[in-house]
């Protein structure tokens, strides 16, 4: 129930909603976050972007490629890419500002979920691997979507 794509997009009013505090929380200007059992919005928010960011590495890159390789290789079909992207140039500065963003991302995410862990102590770091996590009942009552918010 927690990992559903539901979970991560923020589709209800009550998630849209939480961004704000969210953001608040992580840039220390709240001191409690909001309350939620899975990813938070402006995580799930922040995957979104990253997915985003990763079709664009993805197709810059074929498009960096592609116009390389021998005659007869596979990798010349993502020619096609080189225009859409803006061409070759383009298609390197993207590449270049995307890899930094999904750098910066990364250390970001080491930050905001030791801080969300110690703050909530609900075992968040620890459920990487043993896959558990502690919730009180309460705050799985206030962080329940009711059928009024969606």
């Amino acid at each position: 129930r927690w990992a559903r794509w539901t979970s991560f997009v923020p589709v209800t009013r009550r998630r849209w909603r939480d961004l704000w505090p969210t953001l608040k929380f992580y840039t220390f200007l709240r001191r409690d976050p909001p309350p939620s059992v899975g990813h938070n919005p402006l995580a799930g928010l922040s995957y979104v972007a990253v997915f985003a960011f990763y079709l664009v590495m993805i197709a810059t890159g074929l498009a960096l490629y592609a116009p390389h390789t021998a005659g007869g290789s596979y990798m010349r079909w993502f020619g096609f890419l080189v225009p859409l992207v803006g061409g070759e140039q383009t298609a390197r500065w993207l590449h270049h500002v995307v890899m930094w963003l999904l750098l910066g991302f990364t250390v970001h995410h080491i930050y905001s979920a030791t801080l969300w862990s110690h703050v909530e102590a609900d075992g968040t770091m620890d459920s990487i691997v043993t896959g558990n996590k502690f919730v009180s009942r309460e705050k799985l009552a206030q962080a329940d979507d009711s059928p009024g918010d969606k």
